[in-house]
């Protein structure tokens, strides 16, 4: 056999050897993988039956009296394999919420670390509750005053304008004029009198005047008083003669003229 044709049939060899070596390969592979899954599905399996299922104890006994202190067992369960279950075999609960009295006349901790003083469902005293619940409990109770606060105020704002107007509206009698009425001075338009009057049907419940006046008095004063007072001049009247008018008037009849 000439060089050549040992060497192909050496390479034709070591590619059937490798061929071989990786069909084992895959074959160990494979097996490996299945037993893994195989094993896991049996871990499962046991750990599934090892473990009863919960069972509540009823009035189980408190480690501590108040404060929230204490702990309870508040379910157990029981392993059928002993030391084959992974876990805990009771459930706990913090317990005694009645708060903690002074020791000595002292005063002390009322309720333990991540609780405090809580008003009782029924608002009658106070227990020991979860910080957090209580803080979310008087939060809510401050937007729940803050929101009727804001009603009654946006209810006041409405009503009250209606009320003082109806009010107001059935308090007063109409006007009444009084033409003859007196006047405190004859002459100058010096004195004032009553125009009008009203009268209050509920005594102390009415706002404002109850006359209305008016100035009086249009003859001229004689000398040596001043013939009008502050306000009015000397002015024509429409029958023939003088008075005291409105000083504005006077003029404006006399820019009129001019």
């Amino acid at each position: 056999m000439g060089s050549k044709q040992a060497v192909s049939s050496c390479a034709g060899v070591m590619s059937r050897r490798a061929t071989l070596f990786n069909a084992d390969i895959l074959d160990c592979k494979i097996i490996m993988h299945s037993s893994l899954l195989l094993v896991l599905l049996i871990t499962v399996a046991v750990n599934a039956q090892t473990w009863t299922g919960w069972v509540d104890t009823v009035n189980p006994p408190c480690s501590a009296t108040c404060g929230m202190c204490g702990v309870k067992v508040v379910a157990t369960r029981t392993c059928s394999q002993l030391g084959k279950c992974s876990g805990a075999a009771q459930r706990y609960e913090e317990c005694g919420s009645k708060m903690c009295p002074f020791k000595g006349g002292k005063p002390g901790k009322t309720c333990c670390s991540g609780y405090t003083k809580g008003l009782l469902p029924n608002g009658q005293g106070f227990e020991c509750v979860a910080r957090k619940a209580e803080m979310d409990r008087k939060t809510n109770l401050s937007l729940l005053y803050l929101f009727q606060i804001l009603v009654v105020m946006h209810s006041s704002l409405i009503l009250i304008p209606l009320i003082v107007v109806t009010v107001a509206a059935q308090q007063w009698t109409t006007w009444t004029p009084t033409p003859n009425s007196a006047c405190s001075a004859t002459c100058g338009m010096c004195g004032v009198q009553v125009i009008a009057t009203r009268t209050c049907p509920v005594l102390g419940k009415c706002s404002g005047p109850s006359q209305q006046y008016g100035e009086c008095g249009a003859a001229l004063c004689p000398f040596p008083t001043p013939t009008c007072c502050t306000g009015y001049v000397k002015g024509n009247i429409a029958g023939g003669g003088f008075e005291c008018v409105p000083r504005k008037e006077i003029m404006d009849a006399k820019t009129k003229l001019t």
